[in-house]
């Protein structure tokens, strides 16, 4: 017995596998951009992610102010550069001033810096650089700021910074210029007062999205309650975020070694670290433990010599 196919069976076969082709290549292509879309969303994820973790480092002035809470607009010292250009009015010596942190102890998030300052003028002129990230993201600040005493008891600084950020993989770099400004207010030799604002203008970093560089108030008391034990506390205001409170304090048990410890809100993190004088040269260390990312610790040295403030 001998079978044949109706003649118009081929005519069908072929119009079922070119819809069949044509479903096959829509699926791919819509599979296609939902991996592209998703890809894209990852890695605007992911930089928002970066550029807001180091914004936050940012402001870290160095392992004294990691181990106080990131408290450090009240205290005349190497890092004030770094800190409040109004409280670097009253250092009256050149220092010097470096340090290095793994921060979750993730290698491609290391923050470097430095700061120098020497007095100059009526003020105190200083200059500052920062570099954090890696070869894939990178964000690197170089500043340049003064500050002047206008009284016995108060000072004002400001500085300007210029700002980079360069992302791998075909995104390419952003630039732009910021402004700082810092208050210090030293009511006695116990209670002073500090206030800091970075980038009041809302510098463009790009048009994607309306991409702006963080700003951020920064006001705080610090007390020194005795020769061995000063406090301090500070509240921190983000553009667009809610305000955030830090509190630290130092305790010099002899005169060559301070132990501090400190604490962070929104998120929450614990703080803690020592430092030790040895001939004009500081060695300090502090780490940070953040609830969800984990332990970020942090190595650094001042050079300063003795000085009256």
């Amino acid at each position: 017995m001998v079978f044949t196919l109706p003649q118009h069976l081929p005519g069908a076969l072929c119009a079922e596998s070119r819809q069949r082709r044509h479903a096959f290549a829509r699926c791919v292509r819509i599979n296609y951009l939902r991996a592209v879309t998703l890809n894209l969303f990852l890695t605007q994820s992911v930089i928002a992610l970066l550029v807001s973790v180091s914004g936050i480092a940012q402001w870290q002035a160095g392992p004294m102010a990691v181990a106080l809470g990131g408290t450090s607009l009240t205290r005349v010292d190497a890092w004030s550069a770094l800190s409040n250009q109004g409280a670097m009015a009253f250092s009256d010596t050149w220092s010097g001033a470096v340090f290095i942190e793994n921060r979750f102890s993730v290698a491609g998030l290391s923050d470097k810096g430095m700061a120098a300052q020497i007095p100059l003028g009526s003020g105190t002129a200083g200059v500052v650089f920062r570099s954090f990230g890696n070869a894939r993201y990178a964000e690197s600040k170089a500043g340049l700021g003064y500050g002047m005493r206008l009284s016995e008891k108060f000072g004002a600084g400001v500085q300007a910074n210029y700002v980079n950020y360069s992302i791998a993989e075909g995104y390419g770099s952003r630039f732009n210029v910021t402004v700082d400004a810092g208050l210090y207010y030293r009511m006695n030799q116990r209670i002073s007062f500090g206030a800091h604002l970075s980038n009041p203008s809302r510098a463009q970093l790009s048009d994607f999205n309306n991409e702006r560089i963080p700003t951020l108030l920064r006001i705080g008391c610090g007390w020194k309650i005795s020769d061995q034990v000063q406090v301090a506390g500070e509240a921190w205001q983000w553009a667009g975020s809610n305000a955030q409170f830090r509190a630290g304090i130092n305790y010099d048990p002899v005169p060559r070694l301070a132990i501090r410890a400190g604490a962070t809100t929104g998120p929450s993190s614990m703080n803690f670290g020592f430092g030790y004088k040895a001939k004009g040269i500081t060695f300090d260390a502090a780490a940070s433990w953040h609830q969800v990312l984990g332990f970020s610790p942090q190595l650094g040295a001042t050079i300063r010599p003795s000085a009256k403030s």
